[in-house]
């Protein structure tokens, strides 16, 4: 038997939603664009995972950029 949770944090204006998703082998992070991580620095903070599906990499947010 599999167990599964979705965590759901927000909507954006591109109907891009911020998840995370929690399997017992591990986190799923938020998947966003380029795009969709530009709509959302205004409310970013640090410390904040995203899964950038552009450039296939996890990105964080840190002081006042994401890396």
């Amino acid at each position: 038997m599999t167990l599964s949770f979705v965590i759901l944090l927000g909507i954006f204006e591109l109907q891009a939603q911020q998840e995370l998703e929690i399997y017992p082998g591990g986190l799923v992070f938020s998947r966003m664009s380029d795009l969709e991580i530009d709509i959302l620095t205004p409310t970013s903070v640090t410390g904040q995972l995203i899964y950038n599906i552009d450039t296939a990499r996890l990105n964080y947010r840190d002081d006042n950029q994401w890396k």
